[in-house]
């Protein structure tokens, strides 16, 4: 999700888009229960934003809805500890340097401009492309035979710096913060030595 700033003749009201982030993991045990990890993720976010379009007297002449999809290829690297045991629990934070791949803008709504609203753009080159953010995820997994664990946990990420879009009308502001919930399957290359 992503907060906007409007100029005063909009009001606009931002939600959740659930999207999907899938990659892959690789995690390097410094003890027992200490590790560092990297992340390869393919990231979609995004935002479902209510407009209303008023006059100079506040009276509501229009509204609409914009779809905004924004994909990134995000890099997280990651501190993490887990506890002992068959069933365990694991906890980590991190920084997560991500790169737009795309970003598109969809419109819908009764305004009485069609041309403004009921179409999409392409809106990658509107927003910078890097986006600096951190990450905190708490989850628990069960170890199974032949070094396999499958897992499932909650990350909250967010951005630490504003996605500014200065060509678009009106210009905007916004930064990202979100919630995902993983479930993998993790697999021991190799066993730590004592």
């Amino acid at each position: 999700m992503a907060n906007y700033t409007f100029d005063n003749m909009i009001k606009a009201q931002t939600d959740f888009l659930p999207r999907t982030t899938a990659g892959v993991t690789y995690e390097y045990m410094i003890t027992d229960k200490l590790s560092i990890g990297m992340d390869a993720l393919y990231n979609q976010r995004g935002q479902l934003t209510t407009i209303k379009f008023t006059d100079e007297q506040g009276a509501v002449v229009g509204k609409g809805e914009t779809r905004h999809e924004m994909d990134y290829f995000s890099i997280p690297i990651k501190v993490a500890y887990k506890t002992d045991g068959k069933l365990y629990g694991f906890g980590s934070v991190g920084f997560m340097p991500s790169y737009l791949n795309k970003s598109v803008a969809k419109f819908s709504g009764d305004f009485k401009f069609p041309e403004i609203y009921e179409h999409e753009i392409i809106t990658t080159k509107n927003f910078e492309s890097i986006d600096w953010g951190g990450i905190a995820e708490l989850g628990g997994g069960y170890q199974t035979a032949f070094g396999m664990s499958i897992y499932a946990g909650l990350v909250y990420q967010h951005s630490f710096t504003k996605t500014k879009g200065t060509e678009l009308n009106p210009p905007s502001e916004f930064q990202h913060y979100g919630v995902i919930a993983s479930l993998g399957v993790k697999y021991a290359l190799g066993s730590r030595s004592n």
